[in-house]
């Protein structure tokens, strides 16, 4: 049976620059190798987008952020990338689907996640 879950979250560019800039270990808590190739507010939207997903997940798993990754598709359209698989193999829960959507204004990087899980009838 399908669990419709969904995420929001902004970011403050400037103060997400800010911090990342200012602390190296939070680039290494929070990125991937891959996703540290992006910079600056692509950067905060990929912060955003990882809060979207944790948030959408809350529920039924806990994420953490080197747990998945946010890259982009050759159209540049965000991708959700599971690294831990093992997260679900001792779980009945099979990831659906995940789509997210990041948007930018002058100060803000805002991402949603939409994500659908599957559930055996057992672990609802």
């Amino acid at each position: 049976m399908p669990i419709n879950c969904v995420g929001i979250d902004a970011v403050e560019i400037k103060r997400f620059l800010k911090i990342n800039s200012s602390f190296k270990r939070f680039s290494q808590k929070v990125f991937t190798q891959n996703e540290i190739s992006f910079v600056g507010r692509s950067q905060a939207g990929n912060f955003a987008a990882k809060e979207a997903v944790r948030k959408a997940f809350w529920e039924y798993i806990r994420l953490d952020f080197l747990d998945f990754e946010v890259l982009r598709a050759f159209s540049g359209r965000p991708i959700f990338v599971l690294v831990t698989p093992t997260l679900l193999s001792e779980s009945r829960i099979e990831i659906q689907s995940v789509d997210l959507s990041i948007t930018y204004s002058s100060e803000l990087a805002i991402a949603c996640a939409q994500v659908v899980l599957n559930f055996t009838e057992t672990q609802i």
